[in-house]
């Protein structure tokens, strides 16, 4: 069997920056296709997120065809409520194709410019937007989802960078180099914000293979992605900012808002917090940061692979496709697409000479091709 390694410890790409983890990219894949390669290793070890849109790109690439689902809820509260409610009046109010209109598509207070999951069109007021929803004694809003057809929106959320193959409807003439099965997603735990959401979409939308490697020295599960798993980290000031904003550009909401919002009576360097759980397409009864999801097979370090990452993603190849018991004991039976109540199991592969192919796209002056 011939494999391709893809080496990915970062989305941390902006601006122009986007470009350059397309190209490079798209030059993998190419040497991929001429090489005949028929597996692929995406390795996300030290990948603790950064750009969504950087992970959307990724997604799009390996699995053409699939429209990431990528929904998510907030709490439905009254002061979150006023605030979304303003901001987005005021943004329908402006001028189409002014630049503060453009400047505030992706505002995450402006809601007219997400699509509301239930009807597939954009939603027409914050009003529409909050609900509730009532799930376990708690109100929320409805879900929503990225306007990926909106070039206003890909220049205001990702930095002014364009996802053409969304746009553009490309996928229609792709044909799909891999199948899902045949691709493999290493991480080693520390997996979070856009990363998850790409680990999401990859193993429980699109079908692809999961492998985790650490944990603790004991038989077991673990699980792929860490952190929140939340859809929009925020914080504190940044609250602030955007309630002084539209206090200023809205006088009828400024007695409505907090008016001591400085005054907390405690000292407080920085506050953040999930603002939007993030949502498993066809089961959006529970945010991803409350679900136990194990990857689905785990390997442990060894003394031979720990700093020998070629001898990792040999072992991640002979665990996914050819022999999962090599994977800790009692690491897969749990794997699943929905929880521990739907087993997955790895399936086996026919053994053969291995050609791999590494390259690390994030990095322009760490890439190498190891043969």
């Amino acid at each position: 069997m011939s494999t391709g390694v893809l080496s990915t410890p970062h989305f941390n790409q902006y601006g122009l920056e986007v470009e350059s983890f397309a190209q490079s990219l798209a030059k993998f894949i190419t040497g991929a296709k001429e090489r005949k390669l028929s597996h692929i290793i995406i390795d996300l070890q030290k990948n603790v997120g950064g750009s969504t849109g950087v992970a959307l790109l990724l997604f799009r690439e390996f699995f053409p065809g699939v429209d990431p689902f990528a929904g998510s809820q907030r709490r439905s509260h009254e002061l979150g409520n006023t605030l979304g409610s303003a901001t987005t009046r005021y943004w329908q109010s402006l001028t189409a194709n002014t630049d503060e209109r453009l400047e505030l598509v992706a505002n995450e207070w402006v809601i007219a410019t997400r699509i509301n999951d239930e009807t597939g069109n954009d939603f027409t007021s914050w009003e529409e937007y909050e609900g509730p929803r009532r799930q376990a004694d708690d109100d929320f809003s409805l879900v929503e989802r990225y306007d990926l057809k909106n070039p206003s929106f890909h220049t205001a959320a990702f930095d002014g960078c364009l996802l053409d193959r969304y746009l553009n409807d490309d996928d229609e003439n792709t044909r799909v180099m891999w199948k899902p099965e045949n691709v493999v997603i290493l991480t080693d735990g520390t997996c979070s914000s856009a990363c998850a959401l790409f680990l999401e979409l990859a193993k429980n939308q699109a079908g692809a293979r999961t492998v985790v490697a650490g944990g603790a020295p004991k038989a077991g599960p673990m699980q792929a992605a860490s952190g929140s798993r939340g859809a929009r980290v925020y914080t504190g000031s940044l609250l602030d900012d955007e309630m002084s904003w539209i206090g200023e550009k809205d006088e009828a909401v400024q007695p409505l808002l907090p008016p001591d919002r400085n005054d907390t009576g405690i000292f407080i360097d920085h506050v953040s917090f999930n603002l939007r759980d993030q949502l498993r397409k066809d089961d959006t009864s529970m945010p991803l940061q409350f679900r136990y999801d194990p990857a689905d097979c785990r390997l442990y370090f060894t003394l031979d692979n720990v700093y020998n990452m070629t001898a990792l993603w040999h072992d991640v190849f002979r665990a996914a496709f050819e022999d999962p018991s090599i994977c800790v004991e009692g690491s897969t039976e749990y794997a699943s697409q929905g929880g521990r109540d739907k087993p997955r199991h790895m399936g086996t592969m026919p053994s053969g000479n291995k050609h791999m192919l590494i390259r690390r796209p994030t990095l322009p002056n760490h890439q190498i091709y190891l043969r």
